[in-house]
């Protein structure tokens, strides 16, 4: 089956080498084939693919670009239908300050379809190696496509680890970090991978990221079914870089959209990092009410979006990351949306925005540019 592919122009070009991309999606539909995969395809292009054609669905994406102390790889790598391994050679970095962003997507189109089948970890095999992972193998033809990025940031401090929630457990309970963080400066990214027995049932494996305390995490789900795995990255930034974070839920179960005043943020430099729990045991259909896009309305709101409720329960953890550059050079963030079909006419021009900034120890002034996309 033919993927389905929409992108968007930068304004300003990158440096693939210091940029990185992180996307946020939601769902009209529960098949694992419309969830896509999101990536920086050239310095000027954010592509996101999935399986299903003229589905509408909605996409934020941020890009941020580093003038110096970051160093990103990104590809692009096959997995067979019959494998659940798949080891990438990747130029050796510290591990102690590089983490991962992946995204996955496979060519199943039927809400009944098993989504652990397109699920997938990675990990840091050893400081060369990249390790992707899922836990059950899909039908012939049924190849997981896996876009991902590792990410070196000279300054940051990364802690890594397995963590696993259990049959019968809605949180995996607090986890010791082997180094204290800054709460003030430090979030979490995490990738997992679900049991063959939550059989395509999404609240069995969303989980939501939170930090307790500056020596603890601690990961949980909306119901006690089955289990997941989750490999997650612990970044702490240091001073300079501003966070902040909490937790969002549903009052009636019946909210869509989701909305927490937070304190000023400079938009140019932001980025909301979001993982999220459901509610719905037993019900394989709901990635479109258990998947959420995030974006700031304003410098003062944190906003997430799902495309509809389905009277479930959702908790969204946030992170949100004001990024900051210490070393006299440009800190740049471009961020949009894109919406397909559905929800506007065919062929509507969709709105974004691209926003660059030259973050400096005495800075100089913000520039905003825009454009616009055509589905």
């Amino acid at each position: 089956m033919t993927a389905a592919n929409m992108t968007a122009t930068l304004t300003t070009p990158v440096d693939l080498s210091k940029s990185f991309v992180y996307c946020s999606y939601n769902s009209p539909l529960s098949t694992p084939g419309l969830m896509p995969t999101c990536q920086l395809t050239a310095n000027d292009t954010v592509t996101i693919t999935s399986y299903v054609a003229n589905a509408s669905f909605e996409v934020s994406y941020f890009v941020v670009e580093f003038a110096s102390d970051i160093v990103v790889q990104r590809g692009a790598v096959t997995m067979l239908n019959t494998e659940t391994t798949k080891t990438v050679p990747i130029s050796a970095v510290n591990l102690s300050n590089s983490f991962v962003l992946v995204t996955s997507r496979i060519n199943l189109t039927n809400t009944s379809d098993p989504d652990e089948q397109r699920w997938v970890s990675a990990v840091f095999q050893d400081a060369s190696t990249l390790k992707l992972a899922r836990t059950e193998t899909s039908a012939a033809g049924k190849n997981v496509e896996i876009e991902w990025q590792v990410i070196s940031l000279s300054y940051a401090q990364v802690q890594s680890g397995t963590a696993t929630i259990s049959g019968g457990n809605l949180s995996s309970g607090p986890i010791a970090l082997a180094n204290p963080i800054h709460t003030d400066s430090s979030f979490i990214l995490m990738n997992f991978t679900s049991n063959p027995a939550v059989d395509g049932v999404e609240a069995r494996y969303y989980t939501r990221a939170t930090i307790l305390n500056s020596e603890q995490i601690e990961f949980i789900r909306g119901v006690t079914t089955s289990g997941v795995t989750l490999e997650y990255f612990v970044i702490d930034l240091g001073y300079g870089s501003k966070f902040q974070h909490g937790l969002m839920e549903t009052v009636t179960n019946t909210e869509v959209t989701f909305s927490t005043t937070i304190s000023l943020v400079n938009r140019d430099l932001a980025v909301p990092f979001i993982s999220f729990a459901i509610g719905g045991d037993g019900d394989n259909g709901g990635q479109d009410s258990g998947s959420f896009i995030a974006t700031y309305p304003n410098a003062t709101t944190l906003q997430v979006e799902r495309y509809s409720h389905e009277n479930r329960y959702a908790g969204i953890n946030y992170f949100a990351v004001e990024f900051a550059s210490w070393s006299a050079a440009d800190l740049t963030v471009q961020n949009g949306s894109f919406a397909l079909g559905g929800k506007s006419p065919a062929g509507e021009l969709f709105s974004y925005d691209y926003i660059k900034v030259r973050k400096f120890v005495n800075p100089e002034p913000w520039v905003t540019v825009g454009g616009e996309i055509a589905n």
